[in-house]
């Protein structure tokens, strides 16, 4: 009982909580405003409350420097009153959102003792495209596999297959390259981005400029 009056008391002291305004790769507001909670150094808990979160976001809460007087110490975290997790020192406990929307509270404290406690939010791992690159290290959206050059590989040209790996005209180049390496992006999107020529849409895209698109996003 103490606890769950414990945390009800956490509404109030969420709006000292810096809340976070949503950016590119970044997760939604709510999982940003987890982000920017800082520990103050007086309170041995934290929320944000009434933020939108996202399916798959990871919310993770942990304690630190355990009591010097030797009191058994744990971390907690409480989705809407409920606790989802705890955990004791040395501890972590994590929740993953189970659908978009908002959340009437996301809080964490610690239990027994002088500590301290972090807490992160991880974005949700999302491939909405599915080429096998997550959105946040996705160049290309909207990547369609495999894509094919309009009169077939010639040589030592390039296009992707559905399974993610690039296929050449010439044998020994196969599946030496894959989108992970293009950071999501199929041949025929390399060649729009790149403004290339006919040559490559008929025939592939060429070694010289695809090695040249690797290292632009690797580099």
């Amino acid at each position: 009982m103490k606890a769950k009056l414990f945390v009800l008391t956490l509404v109030t002291a969420s709006m000292l909580i810096p809340v976070g305004v949503a950016s590119a790769n970044a997760g939604s507001e709510g999982c940003q405003a987890v982000n920017d909670a800082v520990f103050d150094g007086l309170s041995l808990f934290g929320a944000v409350s009434g933020q939108t979160f996202a399916q798959g976001e990871v919310v993770t809460a942990s304690g630190n420097e355990p009591s010097e007087f030797g009191d058994p110490q744990s971390v907690h975290l409480y989705v809407n009153h409920v606790q989802v997790g705890r955990a004791g020192f040395p501890g972590t406990v994590s929740y993953e959102i189970p659908a978009d929307g908002p959340i009437g509270l996301v809080a964490w404290f610690i239990s027994g003792g002088n500590a301290t406690w972090d807490v992160s939010c991880a974005p949700a791992s999302v491939d909405a495209d599915l080429d096998g690159v997550l959105d946040a290290d996705d160049a290309c959206a909207d990547t369609v596999l495999p894509d094919e050059p309009t009169n077939g590989l010639k040589g030592s040209r390039f296009a992707a297959q559905a399974d993610g790996s690039f296929d050449s005209g010439n044998d020994k180049f196969d599946e030496l390259y894959t989108v992970a390496d293009t950071a999501g992006c199929s041949a025929s999107q390399i060649i729009e981005l790149r403004g290339l020529g006919d040559g490559h849409v008929k025939h592939g895209l060429s070694k010289g400029e695809l090695e040249a698109f690797i290292a632009s996003v690797n580099g």
